[in-house]
């Protein structure tokens, strides 16, 4: 599947419960990264949808922020049944390759889809 024209500044990995500060020098596999055998990563504008598919269960997740350009050579982008989304093969993510990350909470009457929608952070 070809890339999005254009291509995004940053992708985002998208970690449970835990604030991950300080950022360990390697990021840990989730179960369904090493059971895939792909790092799954989103977009900006992925991140609301995928957070509220995946991790509703949560109250709180950690967003690390990736240039794309620092990991782009083992990316390939594919399309799944809600889009086409980063997936990072042959590598882990480290310390080096993240620029920020960030935090967010939810109570639990609260939606994903509705707290992470258009936040500025993530543009």
């Amino acid at each position: 599947m070809p890339a999005p024209i254009p291509l995004p500044e940053y992708v985002y990995k998208i970690v449970p419960e835990a604030s991950l500060d300080p950022l360990p020098s390697t990021l840990p596999l989730s179960a369904l990264d090493a059971k895939d055998g792909f790092i799954h990563l989103s977009t900006a504008d992925q991140i609301p949808a995928t957070a509220g598919r995946f991790f509703s269960q949560y109250n709180s997740l950690s967003l690390l922020k990736i240039p794309l350009a620092r990991i782009e050579k083992k990316v390939k982008w594919e399309e799944s049944s809600s889009g086409c989304f980063a997936h990072l093969y042959g590598a882990d993510i480290s310390r080096k390759e993240v620029v920020e990350s960030k935090d967010f909470k939810k109570k639990d009457t609260d939606e994903w889809t509705k707290v992470l929608e258009k936040d500025a952070w993530l543009y």
